[in-house]
């Protein structure tokens, strides 16, 4: 006799826990189940990327004319980007802060 599976497919739990992480570009806080996702979304991670291309292509000296234009425009986007979430940030910070003190 053959030895029968199961009728339907097991199906993954959906209590997996939640992570809260965040972006190294934006420094924004985000939540997910996946254990490999390091970037708030794919925009960021394109940029990521290509930023740090810029960056080794500049530390050797093979960088063109353009690219150093766009590397600065990369540079001044992800400060613009950083800024705009320090302020959620040090507020959570300082949350966290008076929350030890009460303890």
């Amino acid at each position: 006799m053959l030895k029968q599976g199961r009728k339907s497919k097991q199906k993954t739990p959906r209590s997996k826990s939640m992570l809260v992480k965040q972006c190294p570009l934006c420094w924004a806080l985000f939540s997910t189940k996946s254990k490999h996702r390091r970037f708030c979304c794919v925009e960021h991670t394109k940029l990521w990327h290509q930023y740090h291309y810029l960056l080794k292509k500049k530390k050797e000296g093979r960088l063109q004319d353009w690219e150093v234009g766009l590397l600065e425009r990369l540079h001044h986007y992800i400060e613009k980007e950083r800024a705009v979430n320090l302020a959620t940030i040090q507020t959570l910070q300082g949350y966290s802060d008076a929350q030890k003190e009460r303890r």
